[in-house]
């Protein structure tokens, strides 16, 4: 397959020079009409709490207790009662 595409090539280098010249003017038209947007986003993020502010005084989350990769977790329903 490869070697009857060179073949073909070498039999038509007329047509492979104007095949690339037509792949650089439409590479050079998407370049120059394309719009780009490279300028990120460097605006602060913004979290929205939820719930209301009545209880955002006091913490309910418990830590996590054993070694990172270990079996045990504290279930999130365990607050204080769970041994």
């Amino acid at each position: 397959m490869l070697n009857k595409i060179i073949e073909w090539s070498l039999r038509n280098q007329f047509m492979v020079v104007i095949g690339v010249l037509f792949a650089i003017a439409g590479g050079l038209w998407a370049m120059k009409t394309m719009q780009l947007d490279a300028i990120p986003d460097l605006s602060d993020v913004q979290v929205t709490p939820r719930g209301s502010s009545k209880s955002s005084t006091t913490s309910t989350v418990m830590p996590r207790r054993g070694t990172p990769g270990s079996s045990w977790e504290r279930p999130w329903h365990c607050a204080s009662v769970c041994p």
